[in-house]
């Protein structure tokens, strides 16, 4: 694949002290991509005097209001020239293989929108690698547990099939990547796949505001159940248990705790045996929490 096939995509808000962490990662790519773009979703802090001495490096873009990263990653996508976008957010960071590994990777699997595993930064410095046991190849069926696979700082797809799909839904508040990937994985013509090497550093914020969560929730409700309640292979179901697994957490975030359990006990009762949200979240909590580590 030509390096010029690439277009990155860096969203931005209010991010002057860590955006240059995102771009030296880029830079130092062991394949360099195209072209570079920031989109700047009307910072204002440094953001621009930051990004000034690199003109000659990268394209800068910006929003004359704040419209939420949705909405400037989907100007990147417009302004992308590339067959490939590739995706970073602009307090994460890349590790210097991590094009040439997942280019590569999707090349030899024919897959046209992938994710990568990464370690995850909490705001108390503690590095853990995510738990991730997905498999080369994946489908609407790994999906419907929500999007688990950090596609903010670790996707690649091709351009025409983001495109295709309208982007992001900027409707949505939180569960904007959830939402984006149960359509893409609607299309006839994406082939999606994650590649479970650790090639990106993503920093976590633990805060959420639980009032954007719930909306959020509601929308992926109205937008998706019915149809997935259609399909086989009861992925109604398992969505169901999902999005209960979702408002237990959001509840546990409020202090709620009576709200917390009755969701959870719900979402074990709609999928007891293969409930993919406990295995590949709750679990590693625990384990962590318990045993004060997490193996890879």
């Amino acid at each position: 694949m030509h390096p010029s096939e690439i277009s990155v995509v860096i969203p931005t808000y209010n991010r002057a002290h860590c955006i240059m962490r995102a771009l030296e990662s880029v830079f130092a790519q062991s394949l360099a991509p195209g072209e570079i773009i920031v989109v700047d979703d009307a910072s204002r802090d440094d953001t621009a005097a930051v990004l000034a001495p690199h003109a000659g490096r990268i394209r800068v873009i910006r929003h004359e209001t704040n419209a939420g990263a949705s909405a400037a990653r989907n100007t990147g996508i417009a302004a992308a020239q590339g067959t490939w976008v590739a995706f970073l957010d602009s307090d994460d960071a890349w590790r210097p293989d991590k094009l040439a590994r997942q280019l590569a990777f999707m090349a030899v699997h024919g897959i046209n929108v992938c994710c990568t595993n990464c370690d995850l930064i909490w705001p108390d410095g503690q590095v853990e690698p995510a738990y991730r046991p997905y498999p080369p190849r994946m489908g609407i069926g790994h999906y419907v547990w929500g999007c688990f696979t950090c596609p903010g700082s670790t996707l690649i797809a091709r351009r025409d099939l983001m495109a295709a799909i309208g982007g992001y839904d900027l409707r949505y508040p939180r569960y904007e990547d959830w939402d984006l990937f149960l359509r893409l994985a609607d299309h006839p013509d994406v082939v999606l796949g994650f590649l479970n090497d650790y090639l990106a550093d993503v920093w976590r914020d633990s805060a959420a505001n639980a009032a954007l969560v719930d909306k959020g929730l509601d929308l992926m409700v109205d937008d998706h159940l019915e149809r997935l309640s259609q399909r086989p292979g009861a992925l109604g179901r398992s969505f169901r248990a999902a999005i209960a697994f979702a408002r237990s957490s959001n509840e546990t975030s409020r202090g709620r705790y009576l709200p917390a359990v009755w969701h959870l006990v719900e979402s074990f009762a709609l999928a007891p045996v293969r409930n993919e949200a406990f295995r590949i979240i709750l679990w590693p909590f625990l384990k962590r929490k318990c045993l004060g580590t997490m193996l890879r």
